[in-house]
This record gives C-alpha cells, structure tokens and sequence, in this order.
C-alpha cells in the first residue's frame, strides 16, 4: 500500500477520534467521516507501515446508522467528528469504548459497564469552546480549525448566521 493508493475499506469499527476502522490488503486503514457497516473507497494519505490513514472518496455501502449532520459545517469542520452517526449509536459506540479501554489500559475484561445515559436535547451543552481567531474577506472571524489543520473555519460569531450546535447559546 503506498500514498495516493486508491482502495476500498470495509469499515468495522470506530476509534476515539470518531474515525472508521476498517482493513484493506491486511492493513489497518483509519477513514474520518466513515461509519461501521460501510464500504468505503478511499484514496491513501499517510502510509505508516503498520497502518494508514485515508481520505473517503465515496460511500459504496452506507450504514443505517448514517444520518445528515444537523449543521451544514460539521464534514469541514473540527469541533464534531459524529454527526453524522444517529444519536442511539454514539452512545452505544461510547460505551463500547469505554469497555476497550477498561479491558486494554485497566485489565479490566468484561469489566461490567453500565450503558451511557444521553441527553434529552443533545445540542447547546458545552459550556467552555475554544474559538480560533482568523480574518475572512478581510473581516475578524470566530470559529474551529478544519479537522486535522490551522484553516479557520468560520461559524457563529463571525456574522454569517451560521451558529456552533454545540455551544451553549450564551456562547453563540
């Protein structure tokens, strides 16, 4: 497997940064925005020689439990990495990363683990957001920086309409 490689991932799993993980050839491939259940092609990025990362170029099987992002900046931008996974699934994905941590860093396997309890509402509830400050069209901007880089991505503050779902509304 080499940069640049085109494949296709079966996605099986899902890591702490909210990634699919799948295997291509034998080899480990992390995909941001994948879901388990999907097959997915994907163009290779980063080759690390017991792993890759890949960029999704198309979904070739979608899960159920893909859903559209309710905000319109979440593909680009890095403050929400599950979005576009229902709700129900989130927190049976949580819990069972919770399980693997138990069993990997505690020893603990089959450590008995109560299933996470969700919100009501799941939007508005952080109270501390670490808005990036850039310029846009020559106007000071607020927003996140896209997922894995220090390009500002505007939202909220910056005049727009568009508003963090995350952040408490006080915050918006």
């Amino acid at each position: 497997m080499q940069t640049g490689e085109k494949t296709t991932v079966q996605i099986t799993d899902i890591n702490r940064r909210g990634e699919g993980v799948g295997r291509s050839a034998g080899v480990v491939v992390f995909v941001p925005g994948a879901v388990p259940g999907e097959r997915v092609a994907v163009r290779i990025t980063e080759w690390r020689g017991n792993h890759a990362r890949g960029e999704p170029l198309s979904v070739l099987t979608s899960s159920p439990h893909r859903q559209a992002p309710a905000c319109t900046l979440a593909p680009r931008c890095g403050g929400c990495s599950l979005q576009h996974v229902t709700y129900a699934r989130q927190l049976q994905w949580k819990t069972e990363l919770v399980k693997q941590s138990m069993a990997r860093l505690g020893g603990l396997a089959g450590a008995r683990v109560r299933e996470i309890i969700g919100m009501q509402h799941p939007w508005h509830y952080r109270n501390n957001v670490q808005f990036k400050v850039g310029r846009r069209s020559g106007k000071v901007a607020l927003g996140f920086f896209a997922r894995e880089s220090h390009r500002l991505v505007a939202g909220g503050v910056s005049g727009d309409g568009r508003l963090c779902l995350l952040a408490h509304p006080d915050i918006n």
